[in-house]
C-alpha cells in the first residue's frame, strides 16, 4: 500500500503544464513518395509521441522550454530517422529509406540515455515486433534464439526456455521488463520467464558484462524485454487482436489489446490466453504431460506534461505447466504415469498413460502452477537543464510444484518471492559533447516457504544497492563511452527447522519454540558482499554504412541463494541442492571487438570476444549413500 500511494501520489503532484509548440509533418517513402501510415513518432527526451494517419501526417506537441528537442522516425522495414527541430520551423517532411541493416536503431538497454546502435561501442542486437509477431515458437525466448546469434536457450517443456548468451545462462543472465529487474526464482531448470509474449514492442540483447547499468547478475548479459506502449494522443481508441494454432500440440492463443489517449493522457489494456496439450516429436511420438495453460492480463496509464511523464503499469501472469519426468514402459517404450511415491513408487511398475489423456489439453495432477504480478511505475522529468528517469515497483512471485500422487491438493514446493525494484539516473546537461549521467538503483527482496513439503531454499532477506555513472563523449565519427559501478548485497535468514509430518509423513516447517523432534535445516545466514563493475569502449564510423566497436568491461555477480545456502530436495527437478556458505562473487572481464556492415541489399556483422571469470560456481554431481544425485 505503501509503494501505491507514492505512485499516485507522484502521478498526482506533476508539474504544471507549461505552453507547448505544434510541430506537423509527413513521413513518406524516400524512393517512391508514398505516405507512411502508422508510422511511429517519438519525442526526445520524454519518450511520448503520435502516430502518422493514413496520409501519413502527424501532430505533436513539443514543450516550448525543451531542451534540444529531437523526434525519432520509426517504420517496420525502414531505418529510422532523427530530427533536431528548429526554433523557427513548425512543420516539416520526413523520408524514411527502406533498410534491411539496424546501424540506424536506437537502443536503450545498457546506455544512458536513449542512443543509435552505432554508437554503443557495447555488443547489442535489437528484435523488431515484426520479428516477434511471425515467430512460431511456444514461449519468448524461444523467438529471441531464432532472431539473436550467440543467444540460446534451456528447455524443460515447451512454455519454459531459460537464455544462455554466449554459453552462459542461469543468475549470470539478467531479464528486464520494461526496464525492471525478473525476479521470479530463476535459480531451477524449469523455471521460465513469466512475461506475456503476444504484447511485446521488442527485444534487445546485450551480449558481455552490462553490470555497470544493472549489478550483479548482469555478468553474461543482458535480455531486456519491451512491453507495447500506446504513445498516440489523437482521441481515438486502436485495438489489435491476435490469434495462433500450432498443429504439433494443438497449441490454441489469442490476445488482445486496446489503447487510447488524448491531451496529456494515454492508456491501454491488454490480455492473452493460450493452452496447448502434449507435444509430439519422431522419437518419443507424444510425450506425456508437455501441456499448458496460460493467461496474462495488463494495463497502463499515463499522464505526460511539458516538463516530462509518469507511466503506473499493472500486470498478471498465471501459468499451469506440466513438467515430464520422461517414465516409460520398458517393453512398449510408452509413457507411464507416477501414481504412487517414494519409498513404494516403482518406475518400472508404473501405469502407461492412456491414449485419452495423452491427446487431450488435460494435465496430469503432478504439474507446476506459477503465478507472478507486478506494479510499477516509470518516470522522465527535466529539470533545470538536464533530466532524469526513476522506476519504482514491486512483482511478486508464487511457484508451487505438485508431486504427490496420493495429495495432489498438497504441493511438494511452495515459494513466495516479494521483490521490490528501484532506480533513479540524473542526465548532467550535455557539455562540449559530453555526458554524463550518475544514479543509483536495486532491489529489497523478501522469500517466504510456505505450506509445503519439501525446501530446497530457506526464508531470506536480501538488499542491494549500487551507485554508478557513466560518461559519452562524441566526436565526428567518433564516440568514447565509459563508467564505473560500486554493489553491495546484505543476505540474511533465521534459523529454519523441519520435522516430520505424524500423519503424512512428509516434511514440514516448524518454528520455535514447537521444534520438538525438528531438525535445524537451514542455520541462521548472514552475509555481505561487494564488488567493482566497470566499462570503457569506443566506436568509429569508417563510413556511414560501416563502424567498428572495442569494448571491454568487468562484470560482478554475488552468490545466488541456491549456491549458498540450499539444503534441500527440488521436487521438480528430482535434485537434493547443497550449497557452500563460503562462495565468494564471481568477476569476469570481457574484451569484444566487432564489425558492422548496413548497406541497401544487405547488412552482416561480425565480433570477437575473449572472456575471464574469477571465482566461478558451478553444480557438481555427487552421490550419497543411497545413490540419490545431489
Amino acid at each position: 500500500m505503501t509503494f501505491l500511494r507514492l505512485t499516485l501520489f507522484s502521478l498526482i503532484t506533476l508539474p504544471a503544464v507549461a505552453q507547448n509548440r505544434m510541430i506537423s509533418g509527413s513521413v513518406q517513402d524516400a524512393e517512391t513518395h508514398g505516405a507512411l501510415a502508422f508510422c511511429n513518432v517519438t519525442l526526445l527526451p520524454y519518450q511520448t509521441g503520435a502516430i502518422t494517419d493514413n496520409q501519413g501526417s502527424f501532430k505533436i506537441a513539443i514543450p516550448s522550454d525543451a531542451p534540444l528537442p529531437t523526434l525519432i522516425f520509426s517504420y517496420v522495414g525502414y531505418k529510422n530517422d532523427t530530427l533536431s527541430l528548429w526554433p523557427g520551423q513548425d512543420k516539416y517532411a520526413v523520408y524514411l529509406t527502406p533498410a534491411k541493416g539496424t546501424l540506424q536503431e536506437v537502443v536503450v538497454t545498457g546506455v544512458s540515455k536513449l542512443t543509435l546502435l552505432r554508437e554503443s561501442p557495447i555488443s547489442i542486437s535489437g528484435v523488431s515486433s515484426r520479428s516477434l509477431e511471425k515467430a512460431t515458437e511456444s514461449n519468448i525466448i524461444d523467438v529471441l534464439t531464432k532472431n539473436v546469434p550467440g543467444l540460446n536457450a534451456v528447455k524443460t517443456g515447451p512454455n519454459i526456455s531459460k537464455p544462455f548468451i554466449r554459453g552462459l545462462g542461469y543468475n549470470r543472465v539478467l531479464t528486464l521488463y520494461d526496464g525492471i529487474r525478473q525476479e521470479g526464482q530463476q535459480w531451477g531448470d524449469e523455471h521460465g520467464i513469466e512475461v506475456d509474449s503476444y504484447h511485446m514492442e521488442r527485444a534487445e540483447i546485450i551480449k558481455g558484462p552490462a553490470s555497470l547499468m544493472y549489478g550483479s547478475d548482469a555478468v553474461a548479459g543482458v535480455v531486456s524485454l519491451f512491453p507495447f506502449v500506446h504513445r498516440a494522443k489523437d482521441g481515438h481508441l486502436r485495438g489489435k487482436f491476435i490469434s495462433e494454432y500450432q498443429s504439433n500440440n494443438h497449441l490454441m492463443g489469442y490476445g488482445l489489446r486496446l489503447g487510447y489517449g488524448k491531451d496529456h493522457w494515454i492508456t491501454n489494456v491488454q490480455g492473452s490466453v493460450r493452452i496447448a496439450g502434449n507435444y509430439t516429436n519422431k522419437i518419443d511420438k507424444t510425450v506425456y504431460n508437455t501441456g499448458f495453460s496460460e493467461k496474462n492480463a495488463s494495463g497502463s496509464v499515463g499522464y505526460s506534461s511539458s516538463k516530462g511523464i509518469s507511466q503506473l503499469n499493472l500486470t498478471w501472469y498465471d501459468n499451469l505447466q506440466g513438467i515430464p519426468d520422461g517414465s516409460r514402459d520398458s517393453l512398449t517404450r510408452r509413457f507411464t504415469r507416477q501414481v504412487d511415491e517414494f519409498p513404494t513408487d516403482n518406475v518400472k511398475n508404473r501405469p502407461m498413460v492412456p491414449d485419452d489423456e495423452l491427446h487431450s489439453y488435460q494435465l496430469s495432477p503432478l504439474h507446476q502452477h506459477i503465478q507472478h504480478a507486478r506494479i510499477y511505475s516509470n518516470h522522465h522529468y527535466q529539470i533545470g537543464k538536464g533530466d532524469m528517469d526513476g522506476s519504482l515497483g514491486f512483482q511478486q512471485n508464487i511457484r508451487r510444484e505438485y508431486n504427490h500422487p496420493r495429495d495432489p491438493g498438497q504441493p511438494g514446493l511452495y515459494v513466495r518471492l516479494n521483490t521490490m525494484n528501484y532506480g533513479v539516473r540524473y542526465h548532467l546537461p550535455e557539455f562540449s559533447s559530453l555526458q554524463i549521467s550518475l544514479g543509483i538503483n536495486g532491489m529489497v527482496q523478501d522469500n517466504k516457504n510456505k505450506d509445503a513439503t519439501d525446501f530446497p531454499i530457506p526464508d531470506y532477506r536480501l538488499l542491494d544497492v549500487g551507485s554508478f555513472g557513466v560518461a559519452k563523449w562524441k566526436h565526428k565519427r567518433w564516440t568514447l563511452s565509459g563508467g564505473g559501478r560500486y554493489d553491495f548485497r546484505k543476505v540474511k535468514g533465521n534459523d529454519f527447522y523441519v520435522r516430520q509430518n505424524a500423519t503424512s509423513g512428509s516434511g514440514e516447517q516448524v518454528f520455535l519454540p514447537d521444534t520438538a523432534h525438528a531438525h535445524l535445516q537451514f542455520p541462521a545466514l548472514s552475509k555481505e558482499y561487494g564488488g567493482v563493475s566497470w566499462s570503457l569502449g569506443s566506436t568509429f564510423l569508417v563510413t556511414d554504412n560501416i563502424g567498428i566497436k572495442v569494448n571491454a568491461a568487468q562484470g560482478y555477480r554475488a552468490p545466488s541463494i541456491t549456491e549458498i545456502a540450499s539444503a534441500g530436495l527440488d521436487p521438480g527437478a528430482h535434485i537434493l541442492y547443497l550449497g557452500n556458505r563460503n562462495f565468494v562473487p564471481e568477476f569476469n572481464l570481457q574484451e569484444d571487438i566487432g564489425v558492422s556492415a548496413d548497406f541497401k541489399e544487405y547488412a552482416a556483422s561480425f565480433s570477437f570476444f575473449n572472456n575471464n571469470i574469477r571465482h566461478y560456481l558451478y553444480l557438481a554431481q555427487a552421490s550419497s549413500g543411497a545413490g540419490r544425485r545431489e
